[in-house]
């Protein structure tokens, strides 16, 4: 009976999980500015002599994805912050035209502790056209025997004032 109650609970859990993965169509857009939170690192285990938790630094490779099959974009502007919201580094040097799904990437290194547990990427996007809006994402990694971390955060768009 639990086992069967398990298989149910698995069953469910896994429905939902599908279900809130399903991408809802967004409105096409000319241009926006989005907002990807990046973890240089992450805490955990327990806390040290000096009373601060263990951490373990982490490589982030952010994709900047065009979805639309017809038009291009430009990326105009890559910023990199901090977790006080300092300026860490401008990397719009980087910036450039992708073409109908077509994709970039951008990398911080896992020796790369400059933006702290908060920092995140600013980027800055424009259409000719209205376009579907790009896929910002940052794939997190770390990976060390025993054991290894991965996940992604997901960019959202802001209103850049």
């Amino acid at each position: 009976m639990i086992k069967k109650a398990s298989y149910g609970l698995i069953a469910l859990l896994s429905m939902a999980f599908v279900i809130a993965k399903i991408h809802t169509a967004q409105a096409l857009t000319t241009g926006n500015t989005v907002y990807i939170p990046i973890y240089s690192h992450v805490y955990h285990g327990n806390m040290d002599w000096t009373k601060k938790p263990e951490s373990k630094q982490m490589a982030v490779m952010v994709s900047v994805r065009n979805t639309d099959t017809r038009t291009p974009i430009t990326i105009t502007s890559i910023k990199y912050y901090g977790s006080d919201g300092k300026l860490v580094r401008d990397e719009s040097d980087k910036a450039k035209t992708l073409a109908p799904l077509a994709a970039m990437e951008l990398f911080v290194e896992n020796k790369d502790s400059s933006g702290g547990a908060g920092a995140n990427y600013v980027i800055t996007f424009t259409a000719p056209a209205p376009v579907d809006p790009p896929i910002m994402e940052a794939l997190h990694t770390n990976f060390w025997a025993p054991g290894s971390v991965v996940f992604t955060t997901k960019g959202e768009a802001i209103q850049s004032r």
